[in-house]
């Protein structure tokens, strides 16, 4: 991801990068409990803790580092490298929500469903 986005002009300027390779490793730690719970367990119940704890904790600090820049995206106006990472991994947790749970876990995250919004319908299309 990051050899794209520095050949497309995606990654930015010196704080731009710092930034950008911030949220890339915020957004690998927000894939981390998720991917350790799918190679271990089917329980509903796990599911649940996860969206519970986990999912919302890092909802929140998403939600407020978008809240505290103000920009359309994580860190310009423009998609970086980042943004690709946290809606890759927003839409896999809706999907196990709306799988396991029979609801869309960004409803309760009105700032990240604002982030991902039209976004969503092109993500489905490219996977």
């Amino acid at each position: 991801m990051a050899y794209l986005s520095r050949k497309f002009g995606m990654y930015g300027n010196d704080e731009e990068t710092t930034a950008n390779e911030q949220l890339m490793a915020q957004v690998a730690d927000f894939n981390m409990p998720q991917t350790r719970l799918c190679y271990t367990t089917d329980s509903v119940e796990a599911y649940d803790s996860l969206f519970a704890s986990d999912v919302a904790t890092h909802c929140g600090k998403f939600t407020s580092w978008l809240e505290l820049r103000g920009r359309k995206f994580l860190v310009r106006d423009e998609p970086m490298a980042a943004d690709f990472c946290l809606f890759e991994c927003l839409d896999k947790h809706e999907l196990i929500s709306q799988h396991v749970r029979g609801k869309s876990f960004l409803e309760q995250h009105p700032r990240l469903h604002k982030y991902v919004g039209p976004r969503a319908v092109i993500l489905r299309i490219c996977v």
